[in-house]
Order: C-alpha cells, then structure tokens, then sequence
C-alpha cells in the first residue's frame, strides 16, 4: 500500500513540473492560447466592371489549440483557430461580425537552445454568415518561455473567399499576437 501511494504522489509530482513530453529526439507538446491582432480586407465586386472597395482595419481577437508533435526538430502540429472579424466597408454596408472557424495542420522548424518555431500551414475555414468556405494560408513563429508554461507568438492567415450573396470576393489578411499555454 505505502508502494502505490508513494508511485502516485510521484505520477503527480511529475506532472505538475513537467509542461511537455521531451525525450530528445521526440516531443510532444499540447498548445492553447488566445490571441488579438490586426485585419486588412479589400472586397472585389465582380460585375461589367471591376470595383474594389478597401475595408476598415479593425482589431480582431481569437483562440486557437495545436497539438506540437517534433523529431529531431522538425515540427508539426495539427490546429483548430477561431477570430472574430468585424467588417466596415463604409456607410452603405452594414458593419457585421463574422466568426471564422480554421482546421488544419502546420508545420516547422524548432531552432534549439532559443526554443524558436517558425511555422507555414493550411487549414480548411469557414464562416457563420455571408461568405463561402474556402482554404487559408497560415503562418508565424512561437518561442517557448524558459521555465514557464508560456509561449508567446504571432500567427497570420491569408484567404480569399466568396460572398454568399454577391458576386463579390474578399481578401482577407489577419496577423495576430498570441499568448498561449503548453502543457
């Protein structure tokens, strides 16, 4: 009995220090943040002419989970990433919130001793309300905090997708900075 308690007391020692699997060659590391960042849109109008209309910048914030899994340094990481984009294109357009829902993967490099990741990936995204489904080009850098459960980064996406209503696409940068927590 006093061997079970004290192999328990261990298992959760353990897993109060530790912030990720890292057995050298081998890591795995779960990541969940929020972030908040900055929104530039242009929305073309596709009729006999082409209109261009450029949207408002707005602030726009988000959450996001990766699951970082990394041998010999090379990482990858299967994400889902939630932003909230308000939409102004002037007074004759309502102003709208859009929720953006983003799944997908991403993939890269973590530089040793400095704990710096850059990453390039694509996820599938969609929308709640007035535009289609389409795909997103994501990329940024983490870097871990030593001695912390921290990680601190920017994260942007790229996409393009069409109005619902309109022949009208938009094209929608975000580049956001993220706080997040790896276990």
């Amino acid at each position: 009995m006093r061997t079970l308690k004290l192999v328990i007391a261990t298992f959760a020692l353990m897993g109060t220090c530790v912030s990720a699997i890292d057995l050298g060659l081998f890591k795995i590391s779960p990541e969940v943040g929020g972030s908040v960042g900055y929104k530039t849109t242009s929305l073309t109008i596709v009729d006999n002419i082409k209109n261009e209309l450029s949207g408002k910048d707005h602030l726009v914030y988000g959450a996001y989970g990766r699951l970082w899994l990394g041998v010999f340094g090379v990482m990858i990481a299967p994400q889902v990433k939630w932003e909230q984009l308000p939409m102004d294109f002037g007074n004759n357009i309502d102003k709208i919130k859009i929720d953006n829902l983003q799944y997908g993967g991403i993939l890269g490099f973590e530089i040793p001793v400095i704990h710096l990741t850059p990453y390039i990936g694509g996820s599938y995204s969609t929308f709640n309300k007035e535009f289609e489904n389409t795909w997103a080009l994501n990329f940024g850098a983490k870097i871990d905090i030593p001695f912390t459960y921290l990680t601190l980064g920017l994260d942007g996406s790229w996409q393009k997708p069409q109005s619902k209503l309109a022949h009208t696409s938009l094209d929608l940068l975000t580049v956001s900075a993220t706080l997040g927590l790896a276990f």
